[in-house]
């Protein structure tokens, strides 16, 4: 590993400052990322860019009731004519903040990975699903994906994939 990119979110738990620390153990640079953040890689046309949507410092609750997920990084990669989606754990109430911010077709996608492996009916809202339209969605982990989630994703004509029935993608 080159360099390490984070969220640098403080919620107090046992996991604050495990990759700072584990990074500079190993001499590896790290560099927190918010919302507006761009990187790219390679030059030309074989560059890819990675383009930081959620969380802005600004956009943090950290209340009592908050959640890590709430706050997980989303980010947008693109190379060439190919573009996706990275939702990390997010919820509805991410999903309402992003389709607000976006609304130059910044979320539309070819693929999007499903928020929060499919899990629960609070994730992926049909707003989310037809401000993004992805072609192909992708549910991570072994786990048995929401009925409702997965017919969002029916509803709107996505091939869903799924790592416990077509491999770790």
């Amino acid at each position: 590993v080159k360099q390490a990119y984070y969220q640098d979110i403080q919620y107090g738990a046992s996991w604050d400052g495990v990759l700072e620390r584990k990074c500079a153990e190993r001499n590896i640079p790290y560099t927190a990322l918010w919302k507006g953040d761009v990187l790219t890689f390679g030059e030309g046309d074989r560059a890819a860019t990675l383009t930081m949507l959620w969380p802005g410092e600004e956009d943090l609750d950290l209340t009592i009731d908050s959640t890590t997920n709430k706050h997980s990084m989303v980010f947008r990669f693109d190379y060439g004519e190919h573009s996706s989606l990275f939702t990390a754990d997010i919820y509805d109430y991410t999903d309402k903040k992003l389709i607000a911010m976006y609304t130059n077709g910044e979320l539309d996608v070819d693929m999007m990975k499903v928020p929060h492996h499919g899990l629960g009916t609070n994730i992926c809202s049909s707003a989310l699903l037809q401000a993004t339209t992805p072609e192909i969605a992708v549910a991570t982990g072994s786990f048995d994906i929401s009925a409702t989630v997965a017919g969002r994703f029916e509803a709107v004509g996505t091939t869903l994939l799924e790592d416990r029935f077509h491999g770790y993608i």
